[in-house]
């Protein structure tokens, strides 16, 4: 990258707008561009949240590694999270060296505060990892690490587009149905920051924790549900336990849920949960209006786990049954899915009952055929790294021949 290349955030004052509290930045990129970022939430009593600009730091995050040499935040931002930061960005260096750069991250003004209150905000998509993360701190199930929940909240703007209220409205009635059967008030969120993902696989944990630091009203954290458990996560992937907690401050805790727990686990969890059943919402896919298409990969995947557990079609997917075809077009488009279909494989081949079912055996395929793709997108990433590093060798080598001796170049 060229020298001077720049990403400046411009915090601007919270406002009232239409009965919500817009939380607002300028964001200007290094080729000069400036656009806004901003959040819109429930209006509440004024909070941490208004007063400190963690929130754009956090979300325009991969947006920085990406494009910028330095991020200039006009604002202020904790000094803790500013330390996790750090090594948060250079993990995914790490990792994706040709994609990710190592911004600097110059702050007007570090804040350290003490806070007192001891209750979290829960991100609540309505899907699988979110029910069990709810579930399990509502009812204390997650031990000593169990957190009083505030509200649940739903973020607009991500998996459904800003413009698509009809879907919203559908996914806000099951989400709502679902949570209030715990106890626990839904909060809507609506935010823009999905124009600033460079990368949604990879930005896409970031990005619920921004939404979550802009609604947590007088709290001082949140709980966001798991992915991959820890005994079989893919790195890098945008949520694992690595990078996770480098999201936290001394101000805002961020608790990742679950990930001692594979996602067939979850789902023995939810059903036996009447209104989670009825009202899950797993599917991303577009025209389905906030409801589960049935025929996508992860509504498929999804029917599968529930299959594990002997319930055929659950309510919250259209009444069709599965059929081996739908199993067998099954394609997974990245490794996190490939290892969710693996463990459903190995659940059912420990389970003597299934072992022999027809729809494991067409799983089975479709898991060894994933495999055999994945290896060959392997072998031909190391193929081009090799092949990169050897014309590197070359050039280097070239230039080190062509110099006169004492290496002077003629000066």
């Amino acid at each position: 990258m060229s020298a001077n290349r720049t990403l400046h955030i411009w915090p601007e004052c919270p406002r009232s707008v239409d009965g919500s509290v817009e939380l607002r930045a300028i964001i200007e990129t290094p080729d000069g561009n400036r656009r806004p970022l901003w959040y819109k939430r429930p209006e509440e009593s004024a909070n941490i949240a208004s007063e400190t600009h963690d929130l754009f730091l956090v979300a325009c995050l991969f947006l920085a590694m990406h494009t910028a040499e330095k991020v200039e935040v006009h604002g202020r931002v904790s000094r803790s999270l500013l330390e996790n930061l750090e090594e948060f960005i250079r993990a995914w260096h790490c990792w994706r060296p040709t994609i990710y750069h190592i911004p600097e991250l110059d702050v007007e003004e570090p804040y350290s505060i003490q806070r007192t209150e001891n209750q979290v905000v829960c991100a609540f998509s309505g899907g699988v990892d979110a029910c069990c993360a709810l579930f399990r701190h509502v009812t204390r199930l997650a031990g000593r690490r169990s957190r009083p929940i505030r509200n649940a909240v739903l973020v607009h703007g991500f998996d459904i587009p800003l413009a698509d209220t009809v879907a919203l409205e559908a996914a806000q009635t099951s989400a709502r149905a679902i949570v209030s059967s715990l106890g626990v008030p839904l909060h809507v969120i609506s935010t823009n920051s999905y124009e600033f993902c460079f990368n949604w696989e990879d930005a896409f944990y970031s990005q619920a924790v921004a939404a979550m630091m802009a609604s947590a009203s007088s709290c001082n954290g949140c709980v966001i549900g798991g992915c991959e458990p820890y005994s079989d996560f893919p790195i890098p992937w945008g949520s694992n336990p690595v990078t996770n907690p480098l999201l936290s401050s001394a101000e805002f805790s961020v608790t990742t849920d679950g990930l001692e727990l594979g996602r067939v686990d979850k789902v023995k969890l939810i059903a036996g949960w009447p209104e989670a059943r009825r009202n899950l919402r797993v599917c991303w896919q577009a025209g389905a209006d906030g409801r589960n298409c049935g025929r996508c990969e992860k509504c498929i995947r999804t029917k599968l786990e529930f299959l594990c557990h002997g319930i055929t079609t659950p309510e919250c997917f259209p009444p069709e049954p599965l059929i081996m075809r739908d199993i067998r077009a099954v394609k997974p488009k990245n490794p996190a899915q490939l290892t969710l279909l693996r463990e459903i494989v190995f659940f059912a081949e420990q389970n003597e009952s299934l072992r022999t079912a027809q729809w494991v055996g067409a799983l089975r395929q479709v898991v060894k055929r994933g495999v055999a793709i994945e290896k060959a997108n392997i072998v031909r990433r190391l193929r081009k790294r090799l092949a990169v590093r050897t014309r590197a060798r070359r050039l280097l080598g070239s230039l080190k021949f062509g110099l006169p001796k004492g290496g002077s170049c003629g000066l």
